[in-house]
């Protein structure tokens, strides 16, 4: 296979991906060698300031030489043990990459590994996919009418406004296909963002993304409709516009980058309307990064001074994630405990 063509064609960096797989397998090789030879070697435990990154006490909070605040030393660990494991990809992409394989096995686990090809609509809206029928307030009867017997409710059982579908959804796919582009995407510009404007800037987008992607969505779809939105596209073009904007007013010196996202923008509008996927999904992440890209170049030019306001942010949004995915269990649960009642 010609490697070098099939960069050319998805806009990719030809060199930059030989370079980033040598990377890779210099990773892994050397994590292998440390085990292999890890009797040999002697153990300091140091932090590092993420800003200037230099070398520091455990036990150091400050950084001495550029005053910035320096994590503990546990989680610096936990992020380099990380690292060892996906070099180059580390820390949010992994974990967003991690996450959305963890919610394709969790509906496999659920509902059968023949979910991995071709999941169905009931089970993906069982496991927190995003459906306008059950975002929206509707009565039992109509319920069971939209779901033609699929999932009869009982009187009673709470099955409107459940806001906690704008997040869970995003960690979903529809087979396959859908995650493997979806998290080759997020390979791609996941660690470009990460590296230029940093973790919690990146996670905050995404995050947001997703949210006003599915509500856009859920405007446009017929309330009827039985089939879920899932799937983290509108997460990713709101990275992939975040990058474009942020990279065109940066300047000249990342004018090469924002071509490659923006082709890669605009192949997966039009593959996107091809295959008939949630178009307005897409659209609305695409709001959300270009609104942020313009926000952070803006704040770069005066230092990153809200630099603390972005880790609250992200804390924010982590916090919520893991709720909606806990309130998405336990309404499962819930909902099966109801069928059992049900006899």
């Amino acid at each position: 296979m010609d490697w070098k063509s099939l960069c050319d064609k998805l806009g990719l960096d030809y060199t930059r991906w030989q370079w980033r797989v040598l990377r890779w397998r210099k990773g892994w090789e050397d994590c292998i060698d440390g085990f292999r030879h890890k009797e040999d070697q002697a153990t300091v435990q140091a932090n590092f300031c993420p800003e200037c990154r230099a070398m520091l006490g455990k036990d150091e909070k400050v950084c001495e030489h550029c005053g910035a605040r320096v994590s503990g030393h546990a989680r610096q660990v936990a992020g380099r043990t990380l690292e060892s494991l996906l070099p180059g990809v580390t820390p949010v992409t992994s974990l967003l990459l991690l996450a959305n394989i963890g919610g394709m096995l969790l509906l496999m686990l659920a509902h059968g590994a023949d979910q991995f090809l071709n999941p169905d609509g009931k089970s993906l809206t069982l496991m927190g996919g995003l459906s306008p029928a059950l975002f929206n307030q509707f009565s039992i009867a109509d319920y069971n009418t939209i779901y033609r017997g699929w999932m009869q409710f009982a009187e009673g059982f709470d099955v409107g406004g459940e806001w906690w579908r704008v997040i869970s959804y995003g960690y979903l796919h529809g087979g396959f296909w859908h995650i493997g582009f979806n998290l080759f995407a997020l390979t791609v510009i996941g660690p470009v963002l990460e590296n230029e404007v940093g973790r919690a800037r990146t996670f905050t987008v995404y995050t947001l993304s997703i949210v006003l992607a599915g509500i856009a969505q859920v405007m446009v779809s017929p309330s009827y409709s039985p089939v879920p939105i899932v799937g983290a596209s509108g997460g990713l073009f709101g990275l992939l516009v975040f990058g474009v904007v942020y990279m065109h007013l940066y300047g000249s010196v990342m004018h090469a980058q924002r071509n490659a996202l923006l082709r890669w923008v605009l192949f997966a509008f039009i593959a996107g309307f091809a295959i008939g996927a949630a178009n307005m999904a897409h659209l609305g992440g695409a709001v959300v990064g270009g609104i942020f890209g313009f926000l952070v170049e803006k704040e770069r030019r005066v230092g990153n001074r809200f630099s603390r306001a972005w880790n609250s942010l992200a804390v924010l949004c982590l916090v919520a994630t893991l709720g909606c995915m806990v309130l998405s269990l336990i309404w499962r649960s819930a909902f099966f405990k109801m069928l059992e009642a049900l006899g």
